[in-house]
């Protein structure tokens, strides 16, 4: 139908161009025709060899048919499913079980172990005084309340060591922060009389106290002291 309608517009055309006196346009037309004819006689002709092979296949599709003996091999060929046997890994969780249960046998200390005594200082301090000065191993001027004209302190002690010979530290604080350490050693004795002596700063006005420690660092006596600014 679509060639008879194409072959019908073409001969009008060139009908219409014999008229407005354009005969040469009737060459092109002429040769798009004939592609035309050409590519509609390929396309009918692939047309009837895909019907033919479609027909050709239907009729095998249709013809086939299984063999009995294929048929029998197809279901002897099911294989039936087997239990899976799983015996290894649960002796193997046994194994794994039974060496967790068993635990390493804990350390004991030995029965006839001593052990350690606490630490007790052999120092007892049995007199402590902020003073002024020291005069034949004797503290003068003693008081809480110093003027922060005084330009120096002693803080002087009186200790009792019944143990060996050992170290004694003085350490001076002000306003709790550490600025002096003297440290001395002390000898075998009922009283031991022993002084240290600090500068004070006219600036430094506040609170200050001394800190008495043996060698361990047990703090053994401890004295609060006072600078002021004098009134005017």
């Amino acid at each position: 139908m679509s060639l008879f309608i194409i072959t019908i517009a073409l001969f009008v055309l060139i009908y219409i161009s014999f008229l407005i006196k354009i005969p040469k346009v009737s060459i092109p037309l002429g040769i798009i025709y004939f592609l035309f004819l050409l590519n509609f006689l390929i396309n009918g002709i692939n047309n009837l060899e895909r019907e033919n092979v479609s027909n050709l296949s239907d009729l095998d599709s249709g013809t086939e048919k299984k063999s009995p003996v294929i048929e029998n091999n197809m279901k002897k060929s099911n294989v039936e499913p087997r239990p899976l046997v799983i015996s290894n890994i649960k002796e193997k969780k046994k194994e794994n079980t039974s060496k967790a249960s068993i635990r390493k046998p804990e350390k004991k200390e030995p029965a006839n172990k001593v052990p350690s005594k606490p630490y007790v200082t052999t120092l007892t301090m049995r007199d402590m005084q902020i003073c002024r000065s020291v005069k034949n191993r004797n503290p003068f001027g003693t008081d809480t309340y110093f003027e922060n004209t005084v330009d120096s302190l002693f803080c002087y002690t009186r200790v009792q060591n019944t143990g060996g010979k050992q170290e004694l530290t003085h350490i001076w604080f002000f306003e709790n922060q550490k600025i002096g350490t003297v440290r001395y050693n002390i000898k075998t004795s009922n009283i031991y009389r022993s002084w240290t002596r600090k500068t004070i700063l006219p600036h430094q006005v506040g609170a200050w106290h001394v800190e008495v420690q043996d060698t361990a660092g047990v703090i053994i006596g401890s004295e609060f002291f006072y600078i002021t600014s004098p009134e005017y």
